[in-house]
């Protein structure tokens, strides 16, 4: 049996992101922690990474988002395209210490900000038994907080960033 796909859709923040960007980049977390796990990357790459994981880990940590949730099921004529768009998700790697050391002033900030963009739509395989279990043992508004906070998860692994 087919599992259902929840679109995620129109996502924006809240409020315009204001990310300074960073001087160095080889000072973050992210760095360090690809410098120590990766092989046979350059360290431009790294760089390039540590930077995106550093927007990522500030958008999640000071910033909300909105979307809007459309269920799709199995025999939705859209259903094989959410699929494939699923199957090609990468998750994102980022650490959310680079936020707390940003706000700490621990980074060497520019006074310029990053012009980057986001996914506006994601795809996530959802099961009715899962709904429907949890209903019965919490209350329909505690419920959507949790589903609220099953989309949040998802979108801290799989949202990704382009910058302009």
């Amino acid at each position: 049996m087919k599992q259902q796909i929840v679109q995620i859709s129109n996502i924006e923040l809240t409020e315009a992101a204001n990310i300074p960007k960073l001087r160095d980049a080889t000072q973050t977390y992210m760095y360090e922690h690809l410098r120590r796990t990766t092989d046979f990357v350059s360290d431009h790459e790294m760089q390039e990474a540590a930077h995106y994981g550093y927007i990522l880990a500030m958008l999640f940590h000071h910033y909300e988002f909105m979307y809007d949730i459309e269920r799709i099921t199995p025999n939705d004529v859209r259903y094989q395209e959410a699929a494939d768009e699923i199957a090609t998700y990468v998750e994102t790697d980022w650490c959310v210490d680079d936020a707390d050391a940003a706000q700490s002033g621990d980074y060497d900030l520019l006074d310029e900000t990053y012009d980057f963009e986001h996914d506006s739509t994601l795809y996530m395989y959802f099961d009715d038994w899962l709904q429907h279990g949890y209903e019965s043992f919490l209350s329909v508004n505690v419920w959507n907080e949790a589903f609220h906070q099953v989309i949040y998860e998802y979108m801290r692994r799989f949202l990704t960033i382009k910058i302009n």
